[in-house]
């Protein structure tokens, strides 16, 4: 098969699921033994070799020239131009959208459905700016229909998301596979040389939870913050929180409620955080706290069982799913009740360290190896019945 991957989420600079699963997938395929070739799509030069020189893979970069429409023109004509052009059996999407021609079977990965119903923040920003951002997220719901519509095969990333998009779109459960993601080798306990280097790069003295802040409410920030102002004053003491910002979107809303609890002086925030950086971030923690409200996986939880943290994350959506009983399961609405979850763990040595053995044993489960495999296999199905 000659198998065509939109690859533009791994060479954009935008960080984020689509980046990591794109980045993931095109190294595990590469390190596979399946005899076919691939047609890798960019949008720009990427900064990293995702085959290992692989000469099974072909990169192309096909650009958004125009600044308000490239991205459309891209993924509407550009890659498929191209894609028929080199007569390729089978294209793949790799971020919930696709084009609506295609010069062949199908497949998009959609990852989950929750963009659907939440409306993106534009807070901050100009008429222009404003106007781009609102005519992508109609353009993204567009393409995303064109998917749910078209694809020969939509690919997710947990049952949970696959019986939500079966359920919400009327989608047949033959059309719709869940194969769970991996992990990155970046995410593994640290030797000790290293942690103590983190702890001194971030200033790290004292015991800490650790949380992320990113541009969706639905990762519930606030609740964190309110679950960590709701802990004895003791465990404050005791305890710092630090959060790791992957945007700024509302650093200012946030830090004007941490001001009004007093809770300036035992909160920290981090910026500019690499992957690397996150790693030994949560080797170093106590507890890694994800009070998400939705999910369509989870990655960043399983990261930190992988590298040896304790979890309190949410109860809801796809996480009791991806985490089993590895992590300590709390309902998030109630910031008093994950505050108890919390206080629990802190406050039982033995059973936060049986939590901590817990993780990386049950992240290990997880595999881009495996990842890759069962895709080729939907590739496959996709494939006419003539292709090799």
């Amino acid at each position: 098969m000659r198998i065509a991957i939109d690859a533009r989420p791994a060479s954009h600079p935008q960080p984020g699921g689509f980046k990591r699963y794109t980045e993931q997938l095109l190294r595990a395929l590469a390190q596979t033994d399946a005899p076919h070739s691939y047609l890798v799509y960019f949008d720009r030069a990427p900064t990293r070799d995702f085959f290992d020189r692989n000469p099974q893979f072909q990169s192309i970069i096909t650009p958004t020239r125009a600044p308000a429409v490239g991205v459309i023109w891209r993924e509407q004509c550009a890659v498929p131009q191209s894609a028929k052009r080199a007569a390729a059996t089978v294209i793949h999407f790799t971020a919930n959208t696709s084009a609506r021609w295609l010069p062949c079977p199908a497949v998009v990965t959609m990852h989950d459905i929750i963009f659907w119903d939440e409306r993106p923040s534009w807070q901050g920003l100009g008429a222009a700016e404003k106007f781009k951002r609102y005519g992508m997220y109609l353009y993204n719901r567009w393409a995303a229909r064109a998917a749910l519509q078209h694809a020969r095969h939509l690919i997710t990333i947990s049952r949970y998301s696959k019986q939500k998009i079966e359920t919400r779109f009327g989608i047949p459960p033959e059309r719709v596979s869940a194969i769970y993601i991996g992990l990155a080798d970046t995410f593994r306990p640290l030797p000790e040389a290293e942690k103590i280097a983190a702890r001194a790069k971030f200033n790290l003295h004292k015991p800490f939870l650790l949380g992320l802040v990113s541009t969706s409410p639905r990762k519930n920030a606030r609740g964190l913050v309110e679950a960590y102002a709701a802990l004895d004053a003791s465990l404050r003491a005791a305890y710092e929180l630090v959060l790791v910002w992957t945007h700024g979107l509302w650093q200012t809303q946030l830090a004007q409620y941490i001001q009004a609890r007093g809770l300036q002086a035992q909160v920290r925030s981090l910026e500019n955080v690499t992957d690397a950086d996150l790693a030994a971030l949560l080797n170093l923690a106590t507890v890694f706290v994800f009070p998400s409200l939705d999910e369509g996986f989870g990655l960043p939880p399983l990261e930190a069982l992988a590298c040896g943290a304790a979890v309190v994350a949410s109860n809801r959506a796809s996480l009791p799913e991806v985490l089993g009983d590895a992590a300590l399961l709390s309902e998030v609405n109630d910031p008093r009740e994950l505050a108890r979850n919390l206080a629990a763990l802190l406050t039982n040595p033995a059973r936060l360290a049986d939590y901590r053995a817990r993780g990386p044993a049950w992240a290990a489960r997880y595999s881009w190896a495996n990842c890759a495999r069962e895709t080729i296999q939907i590739y496959q199905r996709c494939a006419p019945t003539t292709a090799s």
